[in-house]
């Protein structure tokens, strides 16, 4: 992945990364300011600069602000906002799910989900506001029986499987993902060994 440009403006008016245990935090108006303020921040956070600092930071931005990048790497998901017939989407998977009668994961494990998606560049809100999809966020808070964590007001739906993530949190990964398409479980491969993602599974031995 790389930048088409790091002198210009992207669309959205700055790069902004808040990454403090990478070491990455900042924004600027282009690129190089951003990183400008990244290596100002790390000196006097007591960071080292590193070498390879320049690279790390471009592909951390590529994560978060793909359309500014070329060479997309396919187990990217796209960087798009949700629609309500992606948020059926998902809807319906957990419906399934769920008329399965597969069991909800503890409390502490779904906390544990819900702090990493939260941080999640692929965490992605829905177009219109929640307003346009308070029946689904309601029938899906029956699914998991009411259940809620700290993160709950900062998760949405994710990019790569359209599932509404307050409620995927709180349900068992297997039959999750046992519904995605070979392409989703490479981007969620993807996501886990660069993100730290909990919804992959690795392939049996």
């Amino acid at each position: 992945m790389k930048l088409r440009t790091k002198q210009q403006c992207p669309y959205g008016g700055r790069f902004e990364l808040n990454i403090p245990e990478k070491g990455m935090v900042g924004m600027g108006s282009d690129f190089d300011m951003l990183l400008r303020n990244i290596r100002e921040w790390r000196r006097a956070n007591g960071w080292p600069q590193g070498l390879g600092l320049e690279d790390e930071v471009e592909q951390e931005v590529c994560l978060r602000y793909s359309v500014e990048c070329a060479e997309t790497d396919p187990r990217l998901a796209p960087n798009r906002r949700f629609t309500i017939a992606d948020v059926v989407t998902g809807t319906r998977a957990m419906l399934r799910q769920a008329l399965a009668g597969n069991p909800l994961v503890s409390l502490e494990e779904a906390e544990r989900r819900a702090e990493i998606c939260s941080r999640c560049p692929f965490n992605a809100p829905i177009s219109g506001g929640c307003a346009a999809c308070s029946g689904g966020a309601e029938l899906m808070a029956l699914l998991i029986k009411g259940r809620t964590t700290r993160h709950d007001d900062k998760l949405s739906n994710c990019r790569i499987c359209s599932c509404y993530l307050r409620t995927a949190v709180h349900m068992d990964v297997e039959p999750q993902w046992g519904a995605l398409s070979d392409s989703q479980r490479e981007q969620y491969e993807f996501a886990h060994h660069r993100l730290g993602c909990w919804k992959w599974m690795p392939p049996p031995q």
